[in-house]
């Protein structure tokens, strides 16, 4: 299931028309940043895949009428000039700043829990392992 449609996206930014392929496409970088999240999304999330999809939308529209990316280009002495804020970021991935904005929403945290042993730690004799290794039932980790 979508965590946002093309309608989402509409309702916010009314000149962006998106497909649900390019929908898909976008949801499934930001899965890969914050894992999958059960239906439904929060407002949170949901307001930041709009603004991914706003920038995503823009991005295509700069493409086409500049690949490069140029803002202006002087004919006589041959100049091409980027945007003052550099060219648009488009198609390479959720940022930075986007991919820690999703997980804020959706409450990933960096934190994780290791297991460490306490006390003594019996270690197998050869024999044990030989014979461990041999059966088919045990898995070697």
């Amino acid at each position: 299931m979508a965590w946002i449609t093309p309608e989402d996206v509409a309702d916010v930014y009314p000149a962006a028309t998106l497909t649900e392929e390019q929908i898909d496409h976008l949801q499934g970088l930001a899965e890969g940043c914050v894992g999958s999240l059960t239906e439904p999304v929060s407002r949170a999330v949901k307001s930041i895949m709009v603004d991914i999809a706003w920038r995503f939308w823009r991005g295509l529209q700069a493409a086409e009428i500049s690949p490069e990316g140029y803002q202006r280009e002087t004919i006589f002495e041959y100049s091409y000039e980027y945007p003052a804020a550099g060219p648009v970021l488009t198609g390479f991935g959720l940022t930075d700043k986007e991919c820690r904005a999703l997980k804020k929403a959706a409450g990933v945290t960096g934190l994780s829990v290791q297991r460490v042993s306490r006390g003594a730690v019996e270690t197998p004799s050869a024999a044990s392992r030989i014979t461990a290794i041999l059966d088919e039932d045990f898995d070697i980790v």
